[in-house]
């Protein structure tokens, strides 16, 4: 009875150590069940992590490239240099109101003409290319490069113009609307993206897409040089005469 006792207890260990064993396994799998979720759960759930901004001022888009004039300035009007300085005698200065003479003096920069925003500002002056309320007179231009350069003015407003300019070699000064003034810049090239310009409150080391910055252009006036390609661009359907006065805006 003795050994059957304790073979009933030795198979009892056994029942009891493979009962422990099988609880164990379970508890395992079931614990890590419980974890896997949990991970899973953690990662679906914890917010994104905050990166800094990379984003840039405006997209590049790049695009094969049509139309393309020189492009060796960049001015801006808001530089010490020359913001302080004042338009006509309308006491406006170039940081407030010279977006059109600082992307004046940008065109004729690339044109060949050593001047900037404050130099071009100061012989308009001298020679009469700002009205009293510190319009730009678009002749004035010409006179101070002594006949040199040459502006031309135009009724429409749309991109065959411009692009008329540019196959001219004529740099187009557009206009258009920003949503607490109304601007201008330079246009540089076309690509088959559209347009690029120089801004004269965007300090960017590389063009940028005029479709970033308006939507359309409210006017075009171009500026080049004085040659025989001014019966060229001149012979434009819309062309309206090029010594009209353009309003001066910000």
């Amino acid at each position: 009875m003795q050994e059957l006792g304790q073979v009933h207890t030795l198979n009892e260990r056994i029942n009891i150590l493979t009962y422990q064993l099988i609880r164990e396994q379970k508890l395992r799998l079931c614990l890590g069940g419980i974890l896997g979720l949990f991970l899973i759960s953690a990662c679906s759930t914890s917010p994104p992590t905050q990166h800094p901004a990379t984003k840039p001022f405006v997209k590049r888009p790049h695009g094969k490239v049509k139309l393309e004039l020189a492009d060796h300035a960049q001015f801006l009007q808001n530089d010490p240099r020359w913001s302080r300085q004042t338009l006509g005698g309308s006491g406006q200065s170039l940081k407030s109101h010279g977006c059109l003479v600082t992307a004046a003096a940008m065109a004729l920069t690339n044109l060949g003409f050593k001047t900037d925003p404050g130099d071009l500002t100061n012989r308009l002056k001298a020679n009469g290319g700002f009205t009293k309320n510190g319009q730009l007179i678009w002749s004035g231009l010409e006179r101070v490069t002594g006949g040199k350069a040459k502006t031309v003015f135009y009724r429409k407003k749309d991109a065959y113009t411009v692009r008329h300019c540019l196959a001219a070699g004529f740099y187009p000064l557009v206009k258009f609307e920003l949503p607490t003034r109304t601007h201008w810049a330079v246009v540089i090239k076309e690509t088959t993206n559209g347009f690029y310009i120089r801004d004269p409150i965007v300090s960017m080391s590389t063009l940028i897409p005029l479709s970033t910055r308006a939507p359309g252009i409210d006017a075009v006036r171009c500026i080049g040089l004085n040659t025989s390609k001014v019966q060229n661009i001149a012979s434009i359907e819309n062309y309206n005469g090029y010594n009209d006065e353009g309003l001066f805006t910000p």
